[in-house]
């Protein structure tokens, strides 16, 4: 299990993921999937 981002939302209107935090999870994800497909891990 891996822990891409952590934050607390602070708006108490929309529901939406604020879209600076998406890109974040998603270069970390790419990251981490990178890294266990080097590394053989599946």
């Amino acid at each position: 299990m891996h822990v891409l981002h952590a934050f607390q939302k602070k708006s108490k209107s929309g529901i939406a993921t604020p879209q600076p935090d998406v890109v974040l999870i998603e270069q970390r994800l790419k990251a981490v999937t990178a890294r266990n497909k080097t590394s053989g891990n599946k």
